[in-house]
C-alpha cells in the first residue's frame, strides 16, 4: 500500500461503486424502454454484464468494509478481479463507440490500483494485456484497433501510475512524519490498531455485563480465546480473587460503573485463567462514554501484568525486614550501654566526654527510629502490617492524646488544644491557645487505636519539629458518612509543589530547615498506609509561612453497628468508649 491521505483509497473505492452502479441502472432502463436499445448493443449490456456489476456491488458493500486494513491489499485485488472481468467482457463484446468507452474506465482503474502497491499494479495490468492477447489467439486474428490501444494505454498507465503514486507517497510521508499517521486515519482502523496492539489486557462490557470486546493480551491472561469470549459474562471470563484470595465479583463494579457512572475503580488482585494461570495485574475498571453527551453504555476494564514487579517487591521487603530486624539487637545493645555510660550514679565522666557521649546516644536512637520506621514500611507495603481494629469513640480517644502530648508542646513554649467542630474556627496563629468548649457528639470509627495513635503522633511531631511560635490544634468533626481529624499548626507551611509528593516513600521536602531538622522521609508514607487499612485518606492543606493542616478521613459507623461490632470483638482495647 501507498502511504497517501486516506482520502485517496476513498475515491476509488467509490470509483468502483459508481461505475458498477451505473452499469446496473442502464441494464435495467434498456429492458422497459424500447429506444434505448441501441445503448444495449453499443454496451453488450447483457446478464452476464449485470451479474459481475451486482457481484463487484456485492463485495465492495459486504466484504471490503470488513476486513482489517492490513488485508487491503488483498481486498483491492479481489475487487478489481470482478471489475476487470466486467470491463473486459465489454471490450470484448461491445461496438467500437462502447468498447473506447470501457478502455477509458479500465485504463483510470488501472491508474488507481497503484494505491494498493506495485504487486497489485502488475497483476492488474498484467491481467489485462493477457486477456487481450489470449482472446486474439482465439479468434485467430490480429488485435482489433481499440485493442491496440488498449494493450498499449495499459503499459504506459502502468508505469505512469508507479511514479505518481510514488511521488504522492514520499510527499504524504514526509509531511505527516510517518506511516503510523496513515494507518490511523479512519477512526475504525485506528480503534481497532490500537486496541490490539496495547500490551495492557483490555475488556469492553455492556450495561448487562456481558462482553463486547477482548484484546490479545486479554485473551493471552485469561486464557480464552477472543471468539468464545465475545458475548460471555464478565464473571465467566475475568475471575478476579483478592490477594488474600477471598474472591472479588467484579460484575457488581462494572454493573455500577456502566449504569450509574460511577468512579474508576482501581485495585491490585488475581486473575485466575481459564485453564491454570494466575496473575497478578493491576485493574482499572472505567465507565465507557459515548460523546456528545457522555452517557454511559457499558464499562472497560484495563489490567496490566505487575507479578513480576509485586515479586521483585517482596524480595525488596523481606531484605529490608531481615536487615532492619538483624540491625535492631546491635543498635538497642549500644543505645543500652551508652545510657549506663551517661548515667551519674554508675560512674563519673568529664564534661567534653558527656557532650560526646549524648550526641552518640542521640545519633543511636535515630539509628533505631530509621530501623524501625523501615521494617514498618516494608510490612505496610508487602500487607504485613499487624492491625486489632475495635470499635473507638474518637473524641474521647483524641483528648485523652491531646493531653499526654502536651508536655512536648510545652517543651517548645508552644499550646496545644483540642477542639471539636470544623477546622474553619481556626483562621489565624493568634487564635491558637483560646478556648472552646461545646457539647461534643460522639462519632465511631472501626480501627486499632495503637496505628491510629502511631499516625496522629507522627502528624504531631513534625508539627512541633516544624513550627517555632503559637501552637498546635487537634480536631474533631464529622458527618453521618466521615468521621475527620485534622492536626493543624502554625508552622512554617509546605511549598505547593511538594504537597503532591508528601505522603511518597523517603520523600522530604528540600529545604535549609528539613535539612536541620533530619529525618527518614517514611513517616508520612506509613501514615498513608495505616489509614488504608481502614479505608480511609490523608491530605495536607499548607501555605509557607502560615502553617499546615493535615485531615483524615475514616468511615463513621452509628451507634447500632457500633453495638453490633461490639459484641463480636474481644473485651480489649475499651479505655476509648
Amino acid at each position: 500500500m501507498q502511504d497517501v491521505s486516506v482520502i485517496w483509497y476513498r475515491i476509488y473505492y467509490w470509483w468502483i461503486v459508481f461505475v458498477s452502479l451505473i452499469l446496473s441502472i442502464a441494464i435495467i432502463l434498456v429492458n422497459y424502454f424500447p429506444s434505448l436499445r441501441k445503448i444495449r448493443t453499443d454496451f453488450a449490456l447483457n446478464p452476464s454484464v449485470i451479474m459481475l456489476a451486482v457481484l463487484c456491488l456485492i463485495f465492495c458493500a459486504i466484504v471490503y468494509r470488513r476486513l482489517k486494513a492490513d488485508n487491503r491489499s488483498s481486498v483491492a485485488l479481489l475487487s478489481i478481479v470482478f471489475f476487470l472481468l466486467m470491463l473486459l467482457y465489454g471490450i470484448q463484446n461491445s461496438t467500437a463507440s462502447g468498447s473506447l468507452a470501457y478502455i477509458a474506465i479500465l485504463l483510470i482503474t488501472i491508474g488507481f490500483s497503484s494505491l494498493y502497491g506495485t504487486p497489485v499494479l502488475v497483476a492488474t495490468s498484467f491481467g489485462t494485456v493477457a486477456y487481450i492477447l489470449i482472446i486474439s489467439n482465439f479468434q485467430q486474428s490480429g488485435p482489433a484497433p481499440e485493442k491496440v490501444i488498449l494493450i498499449f494505454g495499459t503499459i504506459l498507465v502502468t508505469f505512469i501510475s508507479w511514479w505518481v503514486w510514488a511521488r504522492l507517497s514520499i510527499h504524504y510521508t514526509t509531511k505527516t512524519g510517518d506511516r503510523l499517521s496513515i494507518l490511523l486515519e479512519t477512526s475504525e482502523e485506528k480503534s481497532e490498531i490500537i486496541i490490539q496492539s496495547i500490551s495492557d489486557g483490555v475488556i469492553v462490557f455492556d450495561k448487562t455485563g456481558k462482553i463486547t470486546l477482548i484484546n490479545a493480551a486479554a485473551a493471552t491472561l485469561t486464557e480464552w480465546s477472543t471468539a468464545d469470549a465475545i458475548g460471555l459474562d464478565a464473571h465467566l471470563v475475568l475471575k478476579v480473587f483478592n490477594e488474600d484470595g477471598s474472591h472479588l465479583n467484579v460484575k457488581d463494579d462494572l454493573l455500577s460503573i456502566a449504569n450509574n457512572k460511577k468512579e474508576i475503580v482501581t485495585r491490585t488482585v488475581i486473575i485466575h485463567g481459564h485453564v491454570s494461570r494466575q496473575t497478578i495485574v493491576s485493574l482499572v475498571i472505567s465507565p465507557l462514554l459515548i460523546p456528545p453527551n457522555n452517557e454511559a453504555e457499558g464499562a472497560v476494564a484495563v489490567f496490566r501484568d505487575i507479578t513480576k514487579a509485586k515479586q521483585e517487591e517482596r524480595q525488596r521487603s523481606d531484605f529490608i525486614s531481615t536487615a532492619s530486624h538483624e540491625m535492631r539487637s546491635p543498635v538497642a545493645a549500644i543505645e543500652g550501654y551508652l545510657a549506663l555510660a551517661l548515667n551519674p550514679q554508675l560512674g563519673t565522666i568529664d564534661t567534653k566526654a558527656r557532650e560526646y557521649l549524648e550526641k552518640a546516644h542521640e545519633s543511636t536512637q535515630h539509628l533505631g527510629q530509621l530501623f524501625q520506621d523501615l521494617l514498618t514500611s516494608a510490612k505496610a507495603e508487602d500487607g504485613r502490617l499487624t492491625s486489632h481494629p475495635v470499635v473507638l469513640e474518637v473524641g474521647s480517644f483524641l483528648e485523652q492524646l491531646t493531653d499526654s502530648l502536651k508536655l512536648v508542646a510545652q517543651q517548645k513554649k508552644l499550646s496545644l488544644e483540642f477542639r471539636t467542630g470544623r477546622k474553619s474556627d481556626i483562621t489565624d496563629a493568634t487564635e491558637i491557645g483560646g478556648s472552646s468548649r461545646s457539647v461534643r457528639p460522639l462519632y465511631y470509627v472501626f480501627a486499632d487505636p495503637d496505628r491510629l495513635q502511631e499516625v496522629i503522633t507522627n502528624i504531631f511531631d513534625n508539627a512541633i519539629k516544624y513550627t517555632d511560635h503559637g501552637g498546635i490544634v487537634i480536631g474533631l468533626t464529622g458527618n453521618d458518612d466521615t468521621v475527620q481529624l485534622y492536626i493543624s499548626d502554625t508552622g512554617q507551611g509546605i511549598p505547593a509543589d511538594d504537597i503532591q509528593h508528601l505522603f511518597q516513600k523517603f520523600y522530604r521536602v528540600d529545604n535549609a530547615e528539613s535539612r536541620t531538622i533530619g529525618g527518614t522521609g517514611l513517616g508520612l508514607f506509613i501514615c498513608a498506609k495505616i489509614i488504608d487499612l481502614y479505608h480511609g485518606n490523608i491530605r495536607v492543606e499548607s501555605k509557607l509561612g502560615k502553617g499546615s493542616t493535615f485531615y483524615i478521613n475514616l468511615p463513621h459507623i452509628d451507634t447500632a453497628q457500633a453495638r453490633q461490632l461490639r459484641a463480636h470483638e474481644p473485651d480489649i482495647t475499651k479505655r476509648y468508649r
